[in-house]
C-alpha cells in the first residue's frame, strides 16, 4: 500500500457517522468498566487529594493543614466533586470518569484538526483504552488524569489562535494559556505542555516577530494567573511561606535526578509493563510514530505529533524515578500517533472502498486492539472484587481496609476531634472525616536523607503532642514509611515513646490468607497484637484515671 500525502484537513471527507460512532462504543465499554470499579478502595495520593480537598471545601485554605510542595489544582477539582457529589469515594470514582471522558472527546476533537475523521476516531479509541491501563494505575484519580485534561483544552484553543486572522487572535491565545496554566495548577509537569505550545508558536509566527512576542507575553502571562490566584489567596492566609520551604528546599532535593543507570532500569521496568498489556495499540503507535517521521507530509503535522509525545514524555522524567501514573501524561499523544496510522490507513484504502467504509475499517482495528488490552487485564478490570483488584495492585497497603478502620473511629469520636495516623494514609482521616493531628499526611520527606528531614520529624511530633488525638493508627507496612539504611530514624522512637505514655491499643489489622486480611477489636484483638502478621494497630487515648472519657465514646 503506498502512503499518500494527507490533506492539512479532512473534516469534508465522506466519512459518515461510523468513526465517531467506533469512538463512542470504546468510550462506552471503558465507561462500563470504571463503573464497576467504583468501590475500588481509595489509594495514597487519592487519599491525599480527598482529605485536602474536603479541607478545601470546608474553606481551609491551600498548604495551611496539608503539607507538600504539589500545587493545589487536583486538591480543588476533589473538592469541587464533593461540593457536587458529596465526600466519598464514589465522587472521587465519578469525577474521574467525567474527567476522562471529557479528555477522550478533545482527543476526537485534536484528532479531527490534525488528522481526518479515521484519525480522530483512532486516537479517542485508543485514549479510552490505554488511560484504562491498570500498569499506568489508570483506572485511579491521580493528578496527571487532571493535568490532562486542560492540557487539552489548551492545545485545541490555540489550533483555534494560530488559524484565526491577526485582529482576532487574542481570546483565543488568552483562553490556551489559561487552560495550559491550570494544567501546572493540576501539577507541576503540566509545564510540558505549555513548554510545546510555546515552541509551536514560534514556529508558526517565525516570520511575524511582533506577532510572535505579543502572543507569547499573552499566553505566558494567561499562563501565570491561575497559580498566581492561588498562591495570593495562601498568601492572605499566611500559608505561602510554609509552601515555599517546601517547594524550594525539600522540592529541590526531590527533582534531584537518579544516576543515569539505575534511571534506565526504572524506565525500561515500567515501560516492560505498560507495553506488555496492550502490544498491539503500542505497536499501532510506533508505526503511527514511523509513518509521522517519514519525508514528505505522508502525515500532516507529522513532526507536530512527534514534538508532542516527546514533551509529553519529559513530564515522565522528572527525577527519572518513571512512577507508573507519570506515564499517563504521554497518552494524548500515543493516541494521535495511532490516530496517524489509522489515517494513512484509511487513506491508502480510499477509491478501494466506499469512504465510509474506508475510514470505518481502521477504527475498528484500533477497537480490537483495545478489546485485547482489555482481555489481558480482564481479571483486574472485569472480575476481582473491588478490594482485591486494590490488594492486587498494591500488595499489603492499608487501602482495603481503611473504611471500616475509618468508620470504626468515625463512630467513637466527634467532628471536632483529631486523629493521627503514624504511617502515610492520608485516606483515613478523609473517610472519617476527622481532621489530622498534623500536617505531614506522609511520611516518606521524614525518613529521606534530605537536610529537612530533622527539622520535619520535629515539627510533626510537636502538632501531634498539642492536639492530643483522640485516636492514633500506627502502620506497619513498609510502603507507608519507604526507611532507607541511611534515614534518620529518631521519629520512630518518639513515636513509640508517645503512644506508650498515653495511649492503649483498641484494634488491629492482621494480614490473611488470599489478600483477605482481619480486622479486630478490643478483646479480640490483645490476643494477636504481637503477631508478625500484624500490619497496623489502632490505639485510643488514655485518659487519666478518674477523668471522663471526653469525646471518645463507647
Amino acid at each position: 500500500m503506498s502512503a499518500r500525502p494527507l490533506p492539512d484537513r479532512a473534516d469534508d471527507e465522506p466519512a459518515g457517522p461510523w468513526p465517531p460512532l467506533v469512538a463512542v462504543a470504546a468510550a462506552a465499554v471503558a465507561t462500563a468498566i470504571r463503573l464497576r470499579l467504583l468501590g475500588v478502595p481509595l489509594e495514597r495520593d487519592e487519599g491525599e487529594y480527598a482529605y485536602a480537598g474536603r479541607l478545601l471545601r470546608d474553606g481551609v485554605p491551600p498548604f495551611e493543614a496539608v503539607y507538600g510542595m504539589k500545587l493545589p489544582g487536583t486538591h480543588l477539582a476533589y473538592g469541587l466533586a464533593f461540593s457536587l457529589l458529596g465526600p466519598g469515594t464514589t465522587s472521587v470514582r465519578l469525577l474521574l470518569l467525567a474527567v476522562n471522558l471529557a479528555s477522550t472527546a478533545l482527543v476526537f476533537l485534536l484528532g479531527r484538526a490534525w488528522l481526518g475523521p479515521a484519525g480522530a476516531a483512532g486516537a479517542a479509541v485508543a485514549f479510552s483504552f490505554l488511560s484504562l491501563q491498570t500498569a499506568m494505575l489508570g483506572p485511579f484519580a491521580h493528578a496527571t488524569h487532571f493535568v490532562v485534561l486542560p492540557a487539552l483544552a489548551g492545545l485545541l484553543a490555540q489550533e483555534r489562535a494560530l488559524r484565526a486572522p491577526p485582529g482576532r487572535r487574542a481570546a483565543a491565545t488568552v483562553a490556551t494559556g489559561l487552560f495550559l496554566g491550570i494544567a501546572i495548577l493540576m501539577k507541576q509537569p503540566g509545564v510540558v505542555f505549555l513548554l510545546f505550545a510555546l515552541a509551536r508558536l514560534v514556529v508558526s509566527r517565525a516570520k511575524e516577530r511582533g506577532s510572535l512576542a505579543r502572543e507569547a507575553a499573552t499566553m505566558l502571562a494567561a499562563a501565570a494567573l491561575p497559580t498566581a490566584i492561588v498562591l495570593a489567596w495562601a498568601a492572605m492566609r499566611g500559608g505561602l511561606g510554609h509552601y515555599a520551604a517546601w517547594l524550594f528546599r525539600y522540592g529541590a532535593g526531590y527533582a534531584k535526578p537518579l544516576p543515569l543507570d539505575q534511571g534506565a532500569l526504572w524506565l525500561r521496568v515500567a515501560l516492560g509493563r505498560i507495553l506488555a498489556q496492550a502490544p498491539i495499540l503500542w505497536a499501532i503507535a510506533a508505526a503511527g510514530a514511523a509513518l509521522a517521521a517519514l519525508p514528505g507530509d505522508v502525515v500532516p503535522h507529522g513532526r507536530r505529533l512527534l514534538a508532542l509525545a516527546a514533551f509529553s514524555f519529559l513530564g515522565a522524567c522528572p527525577g527519572l524515578t518513571f512512577r507508573e501514573h507519570y506515564f499517563l501524561l504521554a497518552l494524548p499523544a500515543v493516541a494521535l500517533l495511532v490516530g496517524a496510522a489509522a489515517e494513512v490507513a484509511a487513506r491508502g484504502l480510499r477509491g478501494r472502498v466506499a469512504p465510509a467504509a474506508a475510514a470505518l475499517a481502521p477504527a475498528v482495528v484500533v477497537l480490537l486492539a483495545g478489546a485485547q488490552s482489555v482481555a489481558s487485564q480482564r481479571e483486574l478490570l472485569l472480575s476481582l472484587a473491588p478490594d482485591l483488584v486494590s490488594r492486587a495492585l498494591y500488595g499489603d497497603n492499608l487501602f482495603p481496609e481503611s473504611p471500616a478502620i475509618a468508620s470504626w473511629i468515625a463512630a467513637r469520636t466527634t467532628p471536632g476531634d483529631r486523629i493521627a495516623i503514624f504511617g502515610s494514609e492520608p485516606q483515613i482521616p478523609f473517610l472519617a472525616g476527622r481532621r489530622s493531628a498534623t500536617g505531614h499526611v506522609y511520611m516518606y520527606p521524614l525518613l529521606e536523607p534530605q537536610p529537612d528531614a530533622r527539622a520535619m520529624q520535629e515539627e510533626m511530633m510537636r502538632e501531634v503532642a498539642h492536639a492530643r488525638p483522640a485516636f492514633v493508627v500506627s502502620v506497619r507496612v513498609p510502603t507507608s514509611w519507604v526507611r532507607r539504611e541511611d534515614s534518620d530514624a529518631r521519629v520512630l522512637d518518639e513515636m513509640a515513646a508517645f503512644l506508650r505514655d498515653g495511649y492503649e491499643p483498641c484494634g488491629v489489622v492482621v494480614a490473611g490468607e488470599g489478600g483477605r486480611s482481619r480486622i479486630l477489636w478490643e478483646e479480640d484483638a490483645a490476643a494477636v497484637r504481637g503477631s508478625d502478621d500484624v500490619l497496623a494497630v489502632v490505639l485510643r487515648r488514655r485518659e487519666p484515671t478518674g477523668a471522663s472519657s471526653g469525646s471518645a465514646r463507647p
